[in-house]
């Protein structure tokens, strides 16, 4: 059942993954699998923030937060997942603290995944509030992991963020490069879901 909910997920199905999800969700509960139900809520947040559905998806983050050990993978996923969240809220301080923990955390733990978020949500942050230069240097530590990893949908994400940012402080050419770079891996991405569906 995870299994199916998470293809649903890779799938853009949304409320397809969701049922899914919901009915693991009784199963972890019956059994008080712990272990599971953190990876369970962390899925059910991410469920949630792609619905728009930001006040369900922060309390699926806080119970996977509540549930997991510090210094944990679990952990630090669901203080990236309340950080997104915030940001989504607009609520920048209490994005930036959340987003600061999951970093910190993942670097400790070496978790890439982790990293590349964190980054990338901090630069969203910062450009928000107009701060572009500490914005830049959040994208340019994303994107050297994503690069480095190969990470495309990652890239493709980055990409797009820099065109908003060049354009914002008037770089045009640099907007336009990174746009041309983001349309390119928007078809590869696309062509590939295909596939994969």
């Amino acid at each position: 059942l995870t299994n199916i909910s998470n293809i649903h997920f890779d799938l853009y199905e949304y409320d397809n993954a969701l049922e899914y999800a919901n009915r693991c969700l009784d199963i972890f509960k019956k059994y008080q699998d712990e272990k599971r139900l953190i990876g369970l809520y962390h899925t059910l947040g991410n469920i949630y923030f792609k619905k728009e559905d930001f006040d369900n998806a922060l309390v699926h983050f806080k119970n996977s937060l509540k549930l997991s050990e510090s210094n944990t993978i679990g952990h630090m996923l669901a203080n990236s997942g309340i950080g997104k969240v915030y940001y989504k809220l607009k609520n920048y301080d209490r994005a930036r603290f959340y987003l600061n923990q999951a970093l910190k955390q993942s670097n400790e733990l070496l978790n890439i995944e982790g990293e590349i978020i964190s980054e990338f949500y901090l630069a969203r942050v910062n450009a928000d509030e107009g701060s572009y230069a500490f914005a830049l240097k959040h994208l340019d530590n994303a994107f050297a992991i994503a690069d480095e990893h190969s990470r495309k949908h990652d890239i493709m994400s980055i990409h797009e963020m820099y065109a908003i940012i060049y354009e914002k402080t008037g770089d045009i050419t640099k907007a336009y490069q990174n746009m041309k770079h983001f349309e390119k891996l928007k078809e590869e991405i696309f062509q590939q879901d295909t596939i994969n569906k």
